[in-house]
C-alpha cells in the first residue's frame, strides 16, 4: 500500500510537473502570438501613418503651389480646379488646398525726387528778366547762374521751419527745397553764399525759385518766380564726387574771391574764353590758375570751381583700400603721402622708422606727422601731374574764368556732355494690395485689336 501510494504521489507529481510544462509552453507559444500580432499592429499602423504623412506632403505641396499664385486667371483656376478635384478623389483623407492669394498692383506718386537728380557742383542756370536775370552778368542780358554746394533738403508745409517763408510760400506747393549756392552778384561783395528755395511746378513739373535765405537766416522774396535748369555733371565725374575736396575749393574761393567786376563782364564780351592749350601742360596749367586770381562775373564761379577741383583730383589720390596690400617698401628719409582717417585727406610727410614683424616683414612706419601708420596708409608722392589737370579741365571746362559769358558756359556744357534737366519727372513706386484686377469694361467700349494691360 505504500507503494501504491509512492506511485500515485509520484504520477501526481509528474501530471503536475506536465501541467507546468505545458503552461509554461502554453504561456510562450500565446506569448509569441501576441507579439507576432503586435507586430503586425505597429506595421500596419506604421503603414498608416507613413500614407498618411505622404497625403499630407502632397497636400502641403499642393497648398504651397497654389499660394504662390500672384495674380489668377480664369485658366489658372481652373486647372487648379481640376487638379483639386482629381487629387480629393485619389486621397479623400487630405487637407482642402488654401484658396489662391490675389494681389493687384496699385501705382502711387512718392513725391518730387529732387535729391534723387541734384548734387553738388551741378549748375543752376536762370534765363528771363526777373530779378535773379538782374543780378550778376552784364545788365542781366544773358542770364545768371549759380553753383550748387550742397545737397537739396526738403522742407514740408506743415513743417515748423515753414512758418519763417510763409511770405514766399507759393500757392497750392505742398514742399519745397532749400539748396546751398554760391554765386557772385553786383549787389553782394565777394563770394556771396546762401540758400535758394526752390519747387517743382504742377503740371508743368518745371523747376522753380521763389525766394533766398541768406547767411543771417531772413527770408527774402522775389518779385516773380523764375524757371531754372539744371545741369548736372558728366558722369565720369559724378561716380566718384569728393565733397572733401569740394569743401576745401570752396574754402579756398571764400578767401580768394573778389568782388563781381564790369571789367570782366566787359572783356568777356570783346574777348574770346576758350583755353588755347600750349606745348608745355605746366604754362597751361599756370595760365589757367592765374584767370582764377582776376575779378570775377557769375560764370566765374562755376568755371573757376571746377578747374580747381578737377586740379586737386589730379594731385589727390583716391582714399586707400582696407584689405590692399601694399607694394612699396620705404626707406628712413623717404617723402610720402599719409592718409589720415581724422581729417579724411592724404597729407605730406616723411618716413623717420620702420617697423618690422615677426617675420621680418614691415609692419609700420613712424612719420614726422605720424607715428605708429599703417603700411596701407603711406604711398609714395605723385610726380608732376599738370598734364592730368589740363587734360581733365580741357575735356570738362575748357573755359577761362575771367572772360566766359553765360552763353559761352552752357556751350561748353553740352559739348561736355553736362546733362541738362528742365522739367522733374514723376516717380512711381508700386505697392501689392489684396483684391481681384478691376473688372474688364465691356466689349464695345474696347478697340479691337488694341493691347490692354491689366494691373
Amino acid at each position: 500500500m505504500s507503494r501504491s501510494c509512492s506511485r500515485s504521489s509520484s504520477s501526481h507529481s509528474r501530471n503536475i510537473r506536465s501541467k507546468r510544462t505545458m503552461s509554461r509552453w502554453g504561456s510562450s507559444k500565446s506569448s509569441k502570438k501576441g507579439n507576432r500580432s503586435l507586430m503586425q499592429s505597429k506595421s500596419s499602423h506604421l503603414g498608416f501613418r507613413k500614407e498618411t504623412s505622404m497625403r499630407d506632403t502632397r497636400s502641403r505641396d499642393r497648398t504651397m503651389q497654389m499660394s504662390t499664385y500672384i495674380i489668377s486667371t480664369n485658366s489658372s483656376s481652373n486647372n487648379s480646379n481640376s487638379n483639386s478635384n482629381s487629387n480629393s478623389n485619389s486621397n479623400s483623407n487630405s487637407t482642402p488646398p488654401s484658396a489662391p492669394v490675389s494681389l493687384r498692383t496699385h501705382l502711387y506718386l512718392s513725391g518730387d525726387p529732387l535729391e534723387f537728380i541734384m548734387a553738388p557742383g551741378d549748375v543752376l542756370m536762370v534765363r528771363g528778366s526777373g530779378r535773379l536775370a538782374e543780378i550778376g552778368a552784364a545788365g542781366g542780358l544773358f542770364g545768371h547762374v549759380l553753383l550748387a554746394v550742397g545737397p537739396p533738403r526738403r522742407v514740408e508745409q506743415h513743417a515748423q521751419e515753414a512758418q519763417a517763408m510763409k511770405d514766399v510760400w507759393p500757392a497750392g506747393v505742398t514742399e519745397i527745397w532749400r539748396v546751398a549756392t554760391i554765386e557772385s552778384t553786383r549787389r553782394e561783395t565777394g563770394l556771396y553764399q546762401s540758400e535758394v528755395l526752390i519747387y517743382i511746378e504742377r503740371g508743368s513739373r518745371r523747376i522753380m525759385v521763389c525766394g533766398e535765405v541768406d547767411g543771417d537766416g531772413d527770408v527774402n522774396g522775389f518779385d516773380r518766380t523764375e524757371a531754372v535748369e539744371l545741369w548736372q555733371s558728366p558722369e565720369e565725374i559724378r561716380a566718384q564726387l569728393r565733397l572733401d575736396v569740394m569743401g576745401r575749393v570752396v574754402a579756398e574761393m571764400h578767401r580768394n574771391q573778389a568782388c563781381w567786376s564790369a571789367t570782366t563782364a566787359a572783356r568777356a564780351v570783346l574777348k574770346s574764353a576758350q583755353i588755347a592749350p600750349s606745348r608745355c601742360a605746366r604754362e597751361t596749367l599756370a595760365e589757367i590758375k592765374s584767370c582764377w586770381e582776376r575779378e570775377p562775373i557769375c560764370t566765374s564761379v562755376i568755371i573757376a570751381f571746377w578747374q580747381r577741383y578737377l586740379d586737386q583730383m589730379a594731385t589727390v589720390p583716391p582714399p586707400p583700400c582696407p584689405w590692399a596690400k601694399p607694394d612699396t617698401l620705404f626707406e628712413p628719409g623717404d617723402q610720402v603721402l599719409y592718409w589720415s582717417n581724422s581729417y579724411q585727406r592724404w597729407c605730406e610727410g616723411v618716413v623717420e622708422k620702420q617697423h618690422f614683424g615677426t617675420e621680418g616683414e614691415v609692419v609700420g612706419y613712424d612719420l614726422d606727422v605720424k607715428l605708429g601708420a599703417l603700411p596701407v596708409n603711406v604711398r609714395a608722392r605723385l610726380g608732376d601731374t599738370s598734364g592730368q589737370a589740363v587734360d581733365q579741365i580741357l575735356k570738362f571746362m575748357p573755359l577761362k574764368a575771367d572772360r566766359a559769358l553765360p552763353g559761352d558756359l552752357l556751350r561748353i556744357l553740352k559739348e561736355c556732355s553736362w546733362p541738362c534737366i528742365t522739367q522733374v519727372p514723376m516717380i512711381f513706386r508700386q505697392a501689392f494690395l489684396p483684391g481681384g484686377p478691376p473688372p474688364m469694361p465691356p466689349a464695345e467700349a474696347t478697340t479691337s485689336g488694341a493691347a490692354r494691360i491689366v494691373l
